[in-house]
């Protein structure tokens, strides 16, 4: 094979692989978002079960509203004492103004023997969560001092995958204790 065949082979060789470079680039691009394995909590997504807008001293409080839990997302991915299985989307979204000194998320599962989680992304991007408000309950709570004006995203989690749980997500500003 002289010099100039060798090039053409080594030319026609590239653009069959360039080819098929793009060819796989292309069908990965046009893959449905439904085949997308989900792996990440979504804020930018719709509330699967509303949303609220609440200002300080809100009447009536608390304010109710009934939830699932769960979901296919592994929330131990997060900073802190993120867990549970909760869904893409959040389950939630509170839009919060005015000035409070403690606003408390809560939920309660209405089979107790249900382990629920919660996970809140706060305006600031910050992430709360929590698993079991006390000892003596499996439902969580989370406490905000000094509440930031701005959305927060709440997701109500399983401590199991593959658990739903049917129950009450509660906002307030009251002192109240979680069963």
């Amino acid at each position: 094979m002289n010099m100039v065949q060798s090039s053409q082979t080594n030319g026609w060789k590239r653009g069959i692989i360039l080819t098929a470079a793009l060819l796989l680039f292309t069908q990965l691009a046009n893959l449905n978002a439904a085949e997308m394995p989900v792996d990440r909590l979504d804020f930018s997504q719709n509330p699967t079960f509303g949303e609220r807008a609440l200002s300080a001293g809100f009447l009536p409080d608390p304010f109710t509203v009934e939830v699932t839990s769960g979901g296919v997302v592994n929330a131990s991915y997060l900073p802190g004492s993120c867990t549970g299985w909760a869904s893409e989307a959040p389950d939630y979204r509170l839009n919060w103004s005015g000035d409070s000194d403690e606003l408390r998320i809560l939920f309660e599962a209405y089979d107790g023997d249900d382990d629920a989680t919660l996970i809140i992304n706060l305006p600031d991007g910050t992430w709360s969560c929590n698993d079991d408000a006390t000892f003596e309950t499996l439902n969580p709570m989370v406490i905000i001092t000094n509440p930031m004006v701005g959305q927060y995203d709440i997701w109500v989690g399983s401590y199991s995958e593959g658990d739903y749980i049917a129950g009450t997500l509660s906002i307030t500003e009251l002192d109240i204790v979680v069963d």
